[in-house]
């Protein structure tokens, strides 16, 4: 899968998003919509669609938490994770 991009290779993607921050919070939202080439290394081949969001909180200076949910649909398949994480600088 290249480096970069969670759709892999053979792939070609419409993608709108929204950034917002506002005091110690980050929120982003994107929505893509393309279409999977038979030589798609992730995707079967065909139209694809997914969702990708994430909301990150600066506690303080040091101290950061923050979750990501994804959501990808294929002609075959259906994908979602949420990842959650929390990330100290020394």
């Amino acid at each position: 899968m290249p480096l970069g991009h969670p759709a892999g290779g053979d792939v070609t993607l419409a993608s709108a998003g929204l950034s917002v921050q506002a005091a110690a919070w980050r929120i982003a939202a994107v929505a893509s919509r393309g279409e999977a080439l038979p030589t798609s290394q992730r995707f079967a081949a065909g139209p694809i669609s997914g969702l990708n969001g994430s909301a990150q909180l600066g506690i303080d200076a040091r101290n950061q938490v923050g979750a990501g949910l994804w959501w990808w649909r294929d002609s075959a398949d259906e994908q979602r994770a949420l990842q959650l994480w929390w990330r100290v600088r020394f």
